[in-house]
């Protein structure tokens, strides 16, 4: 059984009458209005729209002020919306779980693992996972992570623009379907590649991406379907042995345009490799995807205005109004924090007094000695003046020095660039060759002590190696 393990845990899940999906995918805004009939869906208004400034680094109140403008100009009212994140934001890991785990136990475990193999600190992410039931190789668990900054970027902009966010989700791992005895297979098509997600009955087993599939640098955008293929070859060689056994269809969705370059480069392929593709028009409840340029904002909004939870959250819960009330109406908590505000009160005048004794004896000792400190400080002044400007430490090269006995020697990590701010501060953009190698060199810039502060602020998987970048202080 597919079980959502959330950081936050315990969200309630309602059913809306209507909700606005939306996603910032390729510098663009997707939006598309849903509206619930009953047990059915309809859709409003659908737009996309190109932004001026970056989601993550433009200024949040500008964007939320464009993104309203957008809405309405569209003639969009809803408040409430679900924000579907893009796959190249989530680092994802799986793990597998102990047969001798009590059900109990199995939340620790997976908090445990988290904490051990993301190369993140565990204040800079948003976690969230599912495990469940591979008949080959028993429990098995997805672990997925955010960069908490790009959670908090997204909150201030749909602040900003006046939406009430009411999700945040993982939208292609909304588009995991299949019957409940097949496992299916589910390719989205943009324009930074392509991700793909294996489920069944609408549960979620794997999902990854496929960057630089597509390449728009010609006339007619260009498919990379060979190295599609090759990874998907891979990928499946690491699935467990039932899961490759009921992967039985496919099907390929996103923009009108990138479909039909998908379907003639893909179908012949993965005909040889045994799945069939199924030509579906229809998402859950009837909804029309042929001219969706965005199903899994489509998928993951609808999944909110049914109550259904979705796979992968990252939005934490808000209070609600009765544990606000009950924080506020204990009659004998109010008491004793009222005497308690009163004595703390009067230790701070006595504290306050007696400093102010202190600091009277203290200025009149200082009006003694300042005729000395002023001639004192016109000497120094004079010293600075007339010292050479130059010493002999070269702290830039000091500091190379160090960073470059945490990399390895036979070249399996290197530097793209260093950027020293203020002599204070660096930041370093590199790749690495194998995930084993990062985190070997990363351990190794954390035990020396001359670095503080140290950050991964990305890592990034793609064309056969890894790229990172981080910061600290020096």
């Amino acid at each position: 059984m597919n079980k959502l393990l959330n950081k936050f845990a315990g969200r309630k899940h309602q059913k809306h009458a209507s909700i606005l999906g939306v996603a910032f995918e390729g510098g663009a805004m997707t939006a598309i209005e849903l509206h619930r009939r009953e047990e059915r869906c309809e859709t409003g208004v659908m737009l996309r729209q190109t932004l001026s400034q970056d989601i993550l680094s433009g200024n949040p109140e500008l964007l939320g002020a464009e993104i309203r403008k957008i809405l309405e100009d569209a003639g969009v009212r809803e408040k409430k919306c679900v924000v579907s994140l893009p796959l190249s934001w989530v680092y994802v890991i799986y793990q597998d779980i102990p047969e001798a785990l009590t059900e109990s136990d199995v939340d620790n475990y997976i908090a445990l693992q988290i904490e051990k193999k993301l190369p993140f600190s565990p204040e800079d992410v948003v976690v969230s996972s599912i495990h469940f039931e591979a008949a080959a190789a028993g429990r098995r668990a997805v672990i997925a992570a955010v960069p908490v900054q790009h959670v908090r970027s997204l909150e201030k902009i749909m602040r900003a623009s006046r939406l009430h966010v009411a999700g945040m989700a993982l939208g292609v791992a909304a588009l995991s379907g299949g019957e409940e005895d097949v496992f299916s297979v589910s390719f989205f098509a943009h324009q930074d590649g392509m991700d793909m997600v294996i489920g069944r009955g609408g549960k979620v087993y794997f999902i990854r991406s496929f960057p630089g599939a597509v390449s728009l640098e010609k006339e007619e955008p260009f498919v990379d379907a060979e190295m599609i293929i090759r990874e998907m070859r891979i990928t499946l060689g690491r699935l467990p042995e039932d899961i490759r056994a009921g992967m039985k269809s496919y099907r390929i969705l996103g923009e009108a345009s990138l479909v039909e370059i998908f379907k003639k480069e893909l179908v012949p392929l993965l005909s040889r490799m045994g799945l069939e593709f199924e030509d579906k028009k229809l998402l859950a409840c009837g909804i029309e995807v042929s001219q969706m340029a965005s199903p899994q904002t489509c998928a993951a909004a609808m999944n909110t205005l049914f109550g259904r939870p979705n796979h992968f959250e990252f939005l934490p819960p808000a209070a609600g109004r009765l544990e606000k009330l009950m924080g506020r109406i204990s009659s004998r908590r109010l008491f004793w924090q009222a005497a308690a505000g009163a004595a703390l009160a009067a230790f701070a005048i006595i504290i306050f007094g007696v400093q102010a004794l202190i600091l009277g004896r203290y200025e009149r000792k200082w009006s003694a000695m300042e005729p000395d400190v002023r001639r004192v400080s016109a000497l120094q002044e004079k010293i600075r003046k007339y010292r050479p400007w130059h010493d002999d430490v070269i702290r830039s090269l000091s500091v190379l020095r160090e960073i470059t006995k945490a990399f390895p020697e036979e070249g399996s990590i290197w530097v793209k660039s260093v950027e020293i701010r203020g002599m204070a501060s660096l930041q370093m953009s590199g790749e690495a060759k194998s995930e084993k190698a990062w985190l070997a060199m990363l351990a190794k810039l954390r035990e020396n002590k001359t670095i503080g502060d140290l950050k991964v602020s990305q890592v990034k998987k793609g064309d056969g190696v890894l790229q990172f970048t981080i910061s600290f202080s020096i």
